[in-house]
């Protein structure tokens, strides 16, 4: 989250038939560093794992994620995973508004607009790698 008129990010949770809930939010510019972010989600029932970007006051700000894991523990395990890197596409993540300010595109390298947003991927750690941003 980089970028003088950055907005905010913020992650959700939501089950099948209720309103979304939200986990996780942050808000300005953070600098162009990579940070780790944890949430914990406590529940049996399905559910879905939505990142909204809010457009901040100018067209100055990006939003850049990476490497994204979900762990679901059963009685303090681990039995299943799903990890994406964004290295081989967008994985099970998908832009689901349709006529919204702007979606989450795959992208490398730098951002378009200077000076708001990470140089190189987490993954990869280089100018190659991938990376989603809104």
């Amino acid at each position: 989250m980089k970028g003088r008129d950055i907005g905010s990010l913020v992650v959700y949770t939501q089950e099948k038939g209720r309103p979304k809930y939200p986990r996780l939010t942050k808000k300005g510019e953070v600098g162009d560093d990579w940070n780790l972010a944890m949430i914990s989600i406590n529940t049996k029932q399905p559910y879905q794992v939505i990142f909204e970007g809010v457009v901040g006051k100018g067209l100055y700000g990006d939003i850049g994620l990476d490497d994204i894991k979900l762990l679901s523990a059963t009685q303090g395990q681990c039995p299943s995973t799903t990890a994406c890197t964004f290295e081989t596409g967008l994985c099970a993540f998908r832009n689901t508004l349709i006529g919204d300010e702007f979606d989450w595109t795959l992208n490398k390298g730098e951002t378009r607009s200077s000076n708001t947003g990470p140089t190189v991927d987490h993954t990869l750690q280089n100018k190659n790698g991938l990376f989603m941003w809104s």
